[in-house]
């Protein structure tokens, strides 16, 4: 088994902390989980967070894989609202020695308001090699061994009385990460990722409540 093929497979269960930057396979295609009912117009205020999910599951490359508990923070930058979804990881995530997972994502919206966010749509294509710059945005697998970046992914939102669902769902570049082993280390792949994950929702955005 590979280096990326065995750290895909650890899981974590994962409690509170801040958000911080953390640090081709043919066929498989993946698909983003349906929504059955209509989204709420509007986003609560707050959300106890005793009514939320304690982890979270994104399928990577067919594989269920287990992380703490998602989460979405709401910006304004240059008049748009930009969604922070990250996964609320534990303090140790912090030390060299932590192998859980994790993920950080920084999502652009099309939307100029967040009541909007029912509304909004985010698509995300990879530049080409030449664009290309170092990101700390992405999905990380036993504690930074192996990274997965956006390759060409969409997602939407559908908020509700827990805050919002986040449907997930496109390809990642997946690639050893700054902490694998030199010997594990190989090209990268292009794998499906897919998720539906229900998120606590803060607004950090002048003027709302």
């Amino acid at each position: 088994m590979t280096g990326l093929a065995l750290a895909a497979s650890v899981t974590l269960i994962g409690c509170e902390r801040s958000p911080s930057p953390p640090p081709t396979v043919s066929n498989p295609v993946a698909t983003a989980p349906s929504a059955t009912s209509e989204p709420a117009s509007t986003l609560p205020s707050t959300v106890p967070v005793a009514t939320l999910p304690s982890v979270s599951t994104i399928n990577i490359n067919g594989h269920t894989t287990i992380f703490p508990a998602a989460r979405v923070r709401l910006e304004e930058e240059n008049g748009h609202i930009v969604a922070l979804l990250f996964s609320d990881d534990p303090r140790e995530a912090l030390r060299d020695s932590y192998t859980g997972n994790s993920f950080y994502l920084k999502m652009e919206l099309d939307i100029t308001d967040a009541d909007q966010l029912a509304q909004a749509e985010w698509h995300f294509q990879m530049p080409t090699v030449a664009q290309r710059e170092d990101s700390p945005y992405g999905i990380y697998l036993s504690g930074r061994q192996v990274q997965l970046q956006p390759f060409d992914v969409r997602a939407r939102f559908k908020p509700d009385a827990k805050g919002a669902t986040v449907l997930l769902s496109g390809q990642f570049e997946m690639s050893s990460g700054d902490k694998a082993p030199a010997a594990d280390r190989g090209p990268a792949q292009v794998v499906p990722v897919a998720a539906q994950l229900s998120a606590q929702v803060e607004k950090k955005i002048p003027g709302t409540k």
